[in-house]
């Protein structure tokens, strides 16, 4: 059998301003009691405020929700007028003889422009030449924006229609001219 002994060592240590290094750790204990009594007497103050958010929160919730509800219901009696006066629209159309061939009388005009300007460049050859020149133009920029010309080619052959044309321009006047006209 083993004894075992106890012994019994005290050690003290020493240490050069250790009054100092006390003195320190007495003052951040201060501090820290003193910054949680700060923060312990904020706390209330704090969530009044969190509090008084969610209020404020809630109730630009209710009155977005409010705002929602209204405009649905103007919708919808917006529609309902709608329904009645294009009835009552078609009522007034009916008894003044009115007919809604607006989209056909748009397009009836543009054909008649077309076939003024058809007209003009049979009888007009400078105005044949200009007009056939931007249709040529447009043709040229179009197969440039899909992609079956470069921006190279599409300048060079906007350049060369431009030189071709003010050349038949040139070539039309001097007929004119030739022949003894003024005006075309």
């Amino acid at each position: 059998m083993t004894t075992r002994s106890e012994r019994r060592v005290s050690v003290r240590l020493v240490a050069t301003g250790g009054q100092a290094l006390k003195a320190e750790l007495v003052g951040i204990g201060q501090e820290g009691a003193r910054a949680l009594t700060l923060i312990a007497a904020a706390g209330p103050r704090a969530a009044a405020g969190l509090n008084a958010a969610g209020v404020s929160a809630g109730e630009a919730m209710r009155q977005m929700q409010d705002l929602a509800d209204r405009a649905a219901r103007a919708a919808t009696a917006l529609r309902q007028a709608g329904a009645v006066s294009g009835s009552v629209m078609n009522t007034v159309n009916r008894s003044t003889g009115v007919s809604g061939g607006m989209a056909r009388d748009a397009a009836d005009v543009a054909a008649y422009g077309r076939a003024l300007d058809d007209l003009r460049a049979k009888h007009n050859p400078r105005f044949a030449v200009v007009r056939e020149y931007r249709s040529t133009l447009t043709e040229i920029r179009q197969a440039h924006r899909v992609g079956a010309i470069s921006a190279e080619e599409m300048t060079a052959a906007i350049a060369r229609e431009r030189q071709a044309t003010l050349a038949s321009i040139a070539a039309i006047k001097g007929r004119t001219t030739a022949l003894g006209g003024g005006h075309e």
